[in-house]
């Protein structure tokens, strides 16, 4: 299972100029980290996954595309649309794309109905957060597992993040989801680099030729053209996890990104 070669196929890889799209590490790393985590590189014909907050779908698309049945759960009706237009682009019909609330939605929803809930950047979003935790634990067969992916809030180097609801810490999360066995957990140093790279990702996701242009020859369009393959090559060969690096200590205050699998 190479989730990241079915990232690639989305159709947001498929504008740039000339070459197409530079690699994004970040969703190599979580790639990597989803195979080995939270699937444990087992196969995903026939599970079902619960995508909480699937925005324009990428994810979703790209289990679905690995062979997993899965429903798609977002509120914001324009990211429906981009999702149902990357799904007809892609021809995957085991997804389904809903607009509800993610509450609304668990209440309603059998207990012990999938093997896999999936909170890629949502969780933070949410009200209610203990109502969604009790419900997740409820909606996920025995030995299901839940993947949770957020922004560290006691990092220095993270921004207030827009329509976030809660902000929280792993000491936070771990008390939260304190019924499930934690499987795995890691915190998420994220370079100058690859803050380069994000930076720019907003121009390139258009289709206005001008704005695409500028964001190449932007400062961070240029150091990611030129530093991009030498600083991947090197890290690859320290760590093989690309721009990963695990902090030495836990608590480093650099430590931006907080990922979890946790299981019934």
């Amino acid at each position: 299972m190479k989730l990241y070669a079915y990232f690639k196929k989305l159709p947001e890889f498929q504008y740039g100029l000339l070459s197409g799209r530079i690699e994004n590490y970040g969703e190599i790393v979580e790639c990597e980290i989803l195979e080995k985590e939270l699937f444990g590189m087992s196969d995903l014909a026939g599970k079902t996954i619960l995508d909480l907050g699937s925005g324009p779908g990428s994810w979703s698309l790209v289990f679905g595309m690995a062979g997993a049945h899965v429903i798609g759960i977002e509120c914001d009706k324009r990211q429906i649309e981009f999702a149902t237009k990357n799904q007809r682009a892609v021809k995957v019909d085991n997804v389904i794309f809903h607009e509800c609330q993610a509450q609304k939605w668990l209440s309603d929803t059998l207990s012990e109905s999938y093997d896999y809930v999936f909170l890629q950047h949502s969780f933070e979003h949410m009200d209610m957060p203990m109502f969604v935790v009790s419900e997740v634990f409820r909606v996920l067969k025995p030995s299901g597992r839940v993947w949770i992916a957020l922004p560290n809030k006691d990092s220095v180097l993270r921004s207030n993040g827009e329509g976030h609801v809660g902000d929280y810490s792993m000491q936070d999360l771990e008390k939260m989801f304190s019924q499930f066995k934690l499987v795995y957990k890691t915190f998420i140093y994220t370079p100058v680099q690859c803050e380069a790279m994000r930076a720019i990702d907003g121009w390139r996701r258009t289709d206005n030729l001008v704005q695409r242009a500028l964001s190449y020859i932007s400062l961070a369009g240029i150091y990611r053209w030129f530093s991009g393959p030498f600083i991947r090559g090197i890290n690859k060969g320290i760590n093989s996890r690309y721009w990963k690096f695990k902090a030495l200590d836990d608590n480093s205050p650099v430590n931006e990104q907080i990922y979890m699998v946790m299981e019934k």
